[in-house]
């Protein structure tokens, strides 16, 4: 999933973000079944509901993103900035 960090995949499927590490560092391994019908079932909304996937995707973005400090800007923003 694009744009989706570690933690917030780890929110999405019910796992946190060292679980989801691990997963990362080894992907020819299987992950475990819930974890792929939480996965399968997010791809599924985002196909017919790609709103709600995009509100929920951002949510969790914007928490994360609160947690760490992060802050994200808006291409209008950046522009407005550079003047």
């Amino acid at each position: 999933m694009p744009d989706l960090s570690q933690e917030s995949l780890g929110q999405v499927v019910g796992l946190s973000r060292s679980q989801i590490a691990r997963f990362d560092g080894a992907p020819l391994e299987a992950i475990t079944p819930t974890v792929d019908h939480a996965l399968r079932l997010f791809v599924a909304v985002r196909r017919l509901q790609p709103d709600f996937a995009g509100r929920v995707l951002e949510g969790l973005n914007e928490r994360d993103d609160e947690r760490h400090g992060r802050v994200r800007f808006t291409m209008a923003e950046r522009r407005a900035k550079a003047a």
